[in-house]
């Protein structure tokens, strides 16, 4: 009975210990942190401190070189860069932006349109056409590239319609004026996608309407593509108007492409071969042979939607 007495006195005296602990020493370790921390920050700046402010005012000078005020608001923020890289012990701001920021694309395209009658009318079918102009700018080039230099150069195009974000972003160490948003990524996996499908220009569904009917347009496939799990239906530019027969080989295609996302394989690469054997052959129709290849010996199911995943950036 005595030596369990003694051991219930050990257990609550070791209790009061570890109590006594969490309320004191951990406060004390608090504490001395904390000191630490403004010690820090006292002593961060090694030059001498002064009482006195120092006032950066925005003269006549300053607008001679950099412009009216208001500037632009990336201006703004590399002074304001400049003011902090100074090591101030603190930075305050008195000022007034009476108008909005003239260099915004908005206002750009409203100063524009207002004072050089530059509307841009119709820019997606724009957007298009430049896209047709590289190329054929790029065709000219690769002559003088063979004969210089014995080589060709070749470039794919992503072309994709949707609301973007645009401007100056960045810090004074990256700076640049660009453009970012999920559509601007949908267009980048567009441009990736024109090699693995051997065509020059890809664009989306929404781009479609706006593709000039000068140009006959080919579905090339129903992709899922990175970052975004909304199918996407994907088309490019049939090259093939100087074929004799170009409008019955495009409804051949169509009509092997229906029994392809139909499930009839067989039936389906019976025409991608035919057209192999007639010289016509492409990119496209190798993956079309493939794939049917594929889904004969691995059928995908009844659940299956055509729809073709791209894991690729």
């Amino acid at each position: 009975m005595v030596v369990s007495g003694h051991v219930g006195l050990a257990g609550i005296a070791l209790i009061l210990l570890f109590s006594m602990n969490r309320l004191f020493v951990a406060n004390l370790f608090t504490a001395y942190d904390l000191s630490c921390y403004d010690w820090f920050l006292t002593h961060q700046h090694t030059r001498e401190k002064s009482d006195v402010p120092v006032i950066v005012d925005i003269d006549e000078q300053s607008l001679e070189r950099y412009g009216q005020w208001p500037w632009p608001r990336y201006k703004i923020a590399e002074l304001i860069d400049r003011i902090s890289g100074a090591g101030p012990l603190a930075v305050g701001l008195d000022i007034l932006f009476p108008e909005a920021d003239r260099t915004s694309p908005v206002n750009l395209n409203a100063f524009l349109k207002k004072e050089f009658d530059l509307d841009i009318p119709n820019h997606r079918a724009q957007a298009f056409q430049a896209a047709v102009d590289m190329l054929n700018a790029l065709g000219k080039l690769n002559d003088t590239f063979v004969k210089e230099y014995g080589f060709t150069l070749n470039i794919g195009i992503g072309l994709h319609i949707g609301r973007v974000r645009v401007g100056n972003m960045g810090t004074k160490d990256l700076f640049n004026y660009t453009i970012i948003g999920d559509n601007v990524n949908v267009a980048s996996r567009l441009e990736n996608l024109s090699k693995f499908y051997g065509v020059r220009i890809i664009f989306s569904e929404d781009m479609k309407t706006y593709v000039p009917r000068t140009h006959q347009i080919q579905e090339l496939d129903l992709v899922r593509i990175r970052g975004r799990q909304e199918p996407l239906k994907i088309y490019g530019l049939f090259t093939g108007k100087f074929m004799a027969d170009s409008d019955k080989h495009i409804a051949a295609y169509y009509h092997a492409l229906r029994l392809y996302r139909e499930q009839k394989f067989g039936r389906a690469l019976e025409i991608f071969e035919q057209f192999r054997q007639k010289r016509v052959d492409r990119r496209l129709y190798k993956i079309y042979r493939q794939r049917c290849k594929y889904y004969l010996t691995h059928p995908p199911g009844k659940s299956w939607d055509g729809i073709f995943t791209h894991q690729q950036k």
